[in-house]
């Protein structure tokens, strides 16, 4: 019973719960409550049966979601406080809550009653691009941007593995040398924007893109991993110290997220179908 991702596949859920279907209040409960039932969930369970009610909650959250045909806020894989001092439960709040879900909502409102609605995340990306629609194409590339980000931190610090160690040497110098890299693009990056590790020509690369831009909108460049430097990711925090945040999260990278991408399909890892 193993979460992919933070995300919970179709396949994970007990069959006797695929045909459920939730009303419009269910929906509305489930999308304002999900951190406090949750953790409820999880806090009064035995530890046998913790993950089983925690996956059969977010199961519920995207039986729903799906259900309304529109882009969703994608239920975390980890509590709101389980960050840390790193990055507070009221950063997440702000970050999750408010910014990632108002490009949820400025999405599904240009694309309602549009040839784009049930399109997915990455096709409405692309299509806004080609059309030259600046405003549609922001919404929907800083949710995909947003999710990313959120998949590629954990909470703990990990290593990576000795296979991906190997390619950050090979194509960058080192540990060390690849996260002074991506912290001096980040934290000189002027203004609003993203930091990033792509997959370029079959080489590591650490680059950065302004404002919503974001590397899914250019062919062959692969996603890895990203660092957001928008002033909400870190102001609550850190104030106006950008390096300290870099730093911090830097030493939470998720390496095994970032590894399973360099199967070159790290985009599909924060789509959704609309």
């Amino acid at each position: 019973m193993a979460i992919k991702y933070g995300f919970l596949e179709d396949t994970d859920v007990p069959s006797a719960l695929k045909g459920l279907t939730l009303d419009g209040e269910a929906i509305d409960m489930m999308k304002t409550s999900f951190f406090l039932s949750r953790q409820t969930l999880i806090a009064s369970s035995k530890p046998g049966m913790a993950i089983w009610r925690e996956k059969l909650f977010a199961w519920m959250m995207r039986n729903a979601a799906s259900a309304m045909e529109f882009f969703r806020l994608p239920v975390n894989r980890v509590a709101k406080d389980a960050f840390g001092s790193f990055l507070s439960a009221e950063t997440f709040d702000y970050h999750h809550g408010k910014h990632h879900n108002a490009y949820v909502t400025q999405a599904n409102d240009q694309i309602k009653g549009t040839d784009l609605e049930g399109k997915s995340l990455l096709e409405v990306i692309a299509a806004a691009k080609a059309a030259g629609n600046k405003k549609l194409f922001n919404a929907s590339a800083q949710i995909w941007n947003h999710t990313f980000y959120w998949l590629g931190l954990s909470p703990e610090k990990t290593a990576p593995s000795a296979a991906l160690l190997a390619k950050i040497d090979a194509d960058l110098g080192g540990l060390d040398a690849f996260k002074a890299a991506i912290k001096a693009e980040s934290a000189g990056h002027f203004a609003s924007g993203w930091g990033w590790l792509v997959l370029e020509d079959g080489k590591l690369k650490v680059t950065s893109y302004h404002d919503a831009d974001t590397p899914v909108a250019y062919e062959g460049v692969k996603p890895l991993f990203t660092l957001d430097v928008w002033e909400h990711a870190y102001y609550v925090d850190y104030r106006n110290l950008r390096p300290n945040y870099l730093d911090a999260l830097l030493d939470h990278v998720n390496w095994a997220f970032v590894e399973a991408n360099l199967d070159g399909e790290g985009a599909s890892r924060a789509d959704q179908q609309g």
